[in-house]
């Protein structure tokens, strides 16, 4: 017949089972349409989805197509859209139409299809939370751990695999999980598997961590399980004090309080517990046992200095109680006792010439704290300078200045000059002073200044009677011999003696003054004993110096020169002391 005609075959299609999400879009069945009549037939193919399913079946091609008499060709059937459809059977009918028929109205070839829609198998966390496995907030320190069941749905009777887990990168590859997560091997449990994670939190920063773990079974076809592991890391309880160390300085036994903070930098309380490694720390009743937060708690230490025998070094230990795993803190305290203590190098001890008859005795500090000095039980006839109490601080130095006054031949050659000091247990120093014989005066011959006198009379009486042609008269003078008589002796001795006692009182004040850093009231006072003893030397030592102070370069190398000129020998210490000055200033 001059008509087309369409044939289908095979009448039923059954495209088996469809894994949802998976094989979407996947060729999976074939119907060959042929035109068996005798004129070109012009074909479209019409899905009807059944039992009111939304349309999950397509064809290909999509369009209507021409066929030729006798001619054949293949239409493939896919699975669609199978998200929204249910699980279970699926069925479709296929129409082939043909618009250029015959007006008789052939029948209509149909194609019944279907399917089975079944979930895509997968490993999954079973009752666990969907967002993945938190730890918590652990503090740095603590260890925690989790058990997971993993287990592949649908099952289907077979058992659980996991062939593989750690980090996936981009490309798809796992890589070692981080040091900081432990996963142990897998332990099957009739169909599942039991994984147990562990939360090391030692090395691990403070905030919050996170990392997607993946486990992966033997059949790639099965979805892996990706396990959120995350973590909000707490700072671990840790002690801090201030100050880190204590040191203390004060008399022997004198007992010093100090007062030391301690706080936790972690997370919460921090019970602790206080002691003290020697005997000389003491911690008060309510301090042994703390409960340390955020906000610093004081605690008053009272160290009572020990003597020089005991070990000076002590520990203040802080032990926390409920972290055993938590160092104790060591605050070291060390407790020095003041002492001075007074250093005379004998073999320095400076003498002077015949003339001179001083001698210098260099006092030295060589403790840790002032040193007072007096003399006291000094010979009349021997002068020390300078007079009253002297203080010398630690490292200092100073010198003693011994004047000989004695007058007679028979006073005595030795004596012990007696010094009190504030050292302890060494109150009295005694310093043997050995001088040597007094010279042997030579009786004072008046013959030869009387006989000038005379001629000196004589020649003004001449000059007197050539100018006025009288010779006056002249009456005579008896001129007896004047030597000292002990009246007027001992007048001038005492003369000397107050004289040298304003001396070193000015000194003394002079001395104290330039200690002090008072310059300029100490510069009048070292001037005023130069208008009395234009010789001193220590006066002008001590002058010199203050002019450096107040910055006269040319006044302090002047009354340098004057200590070196006036020194009794070029050793003597403070004669060297000028020359090495001097030679800073650039004037030697």
């Amino acid at each position: 017949a001059p008509v087309p005609v369409i044939a289908v075959f095979p009448r039923r299609v059954d495209l088996g089972q469809i894994i949802r999400t998976r094989e979407e879009g996947s060729r999976c069945g074939l119907v060959t349409v042929t035109n068996v009549g005798g004129k070109r037939a012009q074909v479209a193919a019409e899905v009807a989805a059944g039992n009111g399913t939304p349309a999950w079946l397509r064809c290909d091609p999509k369009s209507s197509f021409a066929l030729e008499p006798q001619e054949r060709r293949e239409v493939f059937l896919y699975p669609g859209e199978v998200e929204s459809a249910n699980s279970g059977e699926l069925s479709a009918t296929v129409r082939f139409s043909c618009n250029n028929g015959s007006e008789y109205g052939l029948p209509v070839p149909e194609v019944a299809v279907a399917a089975l829609v079944v979930e895509p198998a997968r490993l999954e966390w079973v009752d666990g939370p969907a967002e993945g496995l938190d730890f918590g907030t652990p503090v740095q320190g603590k260890v925690c751990t989790a058990t997971i069941m993993a287990r592949r749905t649908p099952g289907n009777n077979l058992p659980t695999i996991i062939s593989e887990y750690g980090v996936c990168d981009e490309d798809g590859n796992l890589h070692v999980p981080p040091p900081w997560v432990e996963i142990s091997e897998p332990t099957p449990r009739r169909m599942d598997l039991l994984v147990k994670l562990t939360l090391h939190t030692a090395n691990l920063p403070v905030g919050p961590i996170k990392e997607v773990i993946e486990f992966r079974e033997d059949d790639p076809a099965v979805e892996p399980l990706k396990l959120l592991v995350s973590a909000d890391v707490q700072s671990a309880p840790d002690i801090e004090t201030t100050p880190e160390s204590v040191k203390v300085q004060g008399s022997i036994g004198q007992t010093v309080p100090v007062i030391v903070k301690l706080w936790n930098t972690g997370v919460g309380s921090l019970p602790v517990k206080v002691t003290a490694s020697v005997s000389w720390i003491s911690i008060p009743d309510d301090c042994h046992d703390l409960q340390l937060g955020s906000k610093p708690t004081s605690v008053e230490l009272l160290i009572a200095v020990p003597e020089n025998g005991s070990p000076p070094r002590g520990v203040v230990m802080v032990t926390p109680v409920s972290q055993p795993r938590l160092l104790s803190l060591a605050i070291p305290v060390e407790a020095e006792a003041l002492c001075p203590k007074l250093h005379i190098d004998k073999a320095a001890i400076q003498k002077g010439d015949g003339k001179s008859r001083q001698w210098e005795v260099p006092l030295e500090n060589v403790g840790n704290a002032d040193l007072t000095l007096e003399v006291r039980d000094c010979p009349p006839w021997l002068h020390v300078r300078p007079r009253g109490v002297l203080t010398v601080g630690p490292g200092d130095k100073e010198l003693l200045v011994l004047s000989d006054r004695r007058r007679s031949k028979d006073a005595p050659t030795s004596c012990l000059l007696k010094l009190k000091t504030n050292q302890s247990g060494n109150e009295t120093v005694s310093i043997p002073v050995s001088l040597p014989p007094v010279p042997e005066r030579r009786p004072v011959n008046w013959r030869m200044p009387l006989l000038i006198v005379a001629g000196l009379m004589v020649a003004a009486f001449g000059f007197q009677y050539f100018r006025k042609g009288t010779i006056p008269a002249v009456t005579e003078t008896k001129h007896d011999r004047t030597p000292e008589d002990g009246e007027s002796s001992r007048q001038r001795e005492t003369a000397e003696d107050t004289r040298a006692q304003d001396v070193d009182a000015l000194l003394t004040q002079g001395l104290e003054l330039k200690k002090k850093g008072s310059l300029n009231e100490a510069e009048r006072k070292l001037r005023a004993v130069l208008q009395l003893d234009d010789k001193s030397v220590p006066a002008h030592y001590a002058l010199a110096w203050t002019y450096v102070a107040l910055k006269q370069k040319q006044m302090a190398i002047e009354h340098f020169r004057r200590v070196v000129e006036l020194s009794p020998t070029p050793d003597e210490t403070k004669a060297v002391e000028a020359k090495e000055a001097l030679t800073r200033l650039g004037s030697l």
